[in-house]
């Protein structure tokens, strides 16, 4: 087991490991690079791929926060936690079972729409990186959509080197496909604030640490390639088994397509996310566009695969659909999905 081959200090229902610091230094090192492959744990991993490190730290609970920083001496951690962690941290969880107890499925759903997966509404104002992006005159969005992980890093993850490296998205940010950070230093990336590490993204804020973890592993397992699927036009590559057999009928225990969208794929169900922009636009009537303008199946599929290859994958964030991944469909699966769907009106 992971946990068996690297340093750790039990105290008290913590325990730290593998981390990206050392312990015997206050400059931060590299995390090693690390990604998790399909289907596999955290903690079947090969432990190689991790840094000889610990960085001894507290995770929030439903009692408070603490994090502990690295230190010259393991020996003073390992006296002094159990009486730091006594106070807001009495009940934590080992990363690597809470990295191997993640769903990644939800993880793909707050990569989409974060606020429509938590019950939070502090979802206001800009990103406190917005300001940063490397190009700020491309995109025009601002106050919650900037929250949204797709709208720096893309739909097809590979931000400023993919679809987004152009056009009315561009923020000139990364992707996160094959980020070389380590589990746990995506953890603190993804919850601290800029204060604490320049890069910190800030979801502490609002997600728990179950939801932090399950966009880790999303972003470390669910963020995956499609140039085999999508072609450089933008067409899905056909794939048995047929696109319209799982349009019409669905896979495993998810409902098909059509039970919603129709058989044509035209009917585009209003879904109430909490967002106001999308409030404010569902108040003027759909008989006032013109049809070229209306949002079907096929012209989402058309217009943005990549974002129909997300949603097919993992659903609409605070709808029922929940996507076919959920239900067992394959990579191809999603490939032919997507090429019957470009078909359709």
């Amino acid at each position: 087991m992971l946990r068996d081959s690297v340093g750790f200090c039990d105290s008290g229902g913590y325990r730290s490991f593998a981390a990206d610091n050392s312990i015997d230094s206050d400059v931060a090192r590299p995390a090693p690079p690390v990604r998790i492959p399909a289907g596999h744990t955290l903690s079947s991993t090969d432990s190689s791929s991790f840094a000889p490190y610990v960085r001894p730290r507290c995770y929030r609970n439903s009692g408070g926060s603490m994090r502990l920083s690295s230190s010259n001496n393991i020996a003073v951690f390992c006296l002094l936690l159990p009486l730091a962690c006594s106070s807001g941290c009495a009940e934590t969880e080992d990363p690597v079972d809470a990295y191997d107890s993640a769903d990644l499925h939800e993880g793909g759903r707050l990569y989409d729409r974060i606020w429509a997966e938590t019950p939070s509404e502090d979802f206001t104002g800009d990103h406190p990186l917005w300001a940063a992006r490397p190009d700020t005159s491309s995109s025009g969005v601002g106050g919650t959509e900037t929250w949204r992980c797709k709208e720096c890093h893309g739909w097809d993850y590979l931000g400023v080197d993919g679809q987004y490296g152009t056009g009315n998205h561009r923020t000139g940010f990364p992707g996160i496909l094959r980020t070389q950070l380590s589990p746990l230093g995506l953890f603190d990336l993804l919850s601290e604030e800029p204060g604490e590490n320049p890069a910190g993204h800030a979801y502490g804020r609002f997600l728990s640490d179950r939801e932090l973890w399950d966009l880790v592993r999303f972003c470390l397992e669910g963020a995956v390639s499609t140039s085999d699927i999508i072609d450089d036009s933008g067409s899905f590559v056909p794939a048995p088994p047929p696109g319209e057999a799982l349009f019409a009928d669905g896979i495993g225990s998810e409902p098909s397509c059509a039970s919603c969208h129709g058989g044509s794929g035209q009917t585009m169900p209003h879904v109430d996310d909490g967002h106001e922009d999308d409030a404010e636009e569902s108040e003027e009537p759909e008989e006032e566009l013109e049809p070229e303008h209306l949002e079907t199946i096929g012209s989402v599929a058309r217009e943005n695969p990549w974002e129909f290859h997300h949603k097919a994958r993992f659903g609409h964030p605070g709808s029922p659909m929940h996507g076919f991944q959920k239900g067992g469909a394959s990579h191809e699966d999603i490939g032919a999905l997507g090429a019957f769907a470009q078909s359709l009106p």
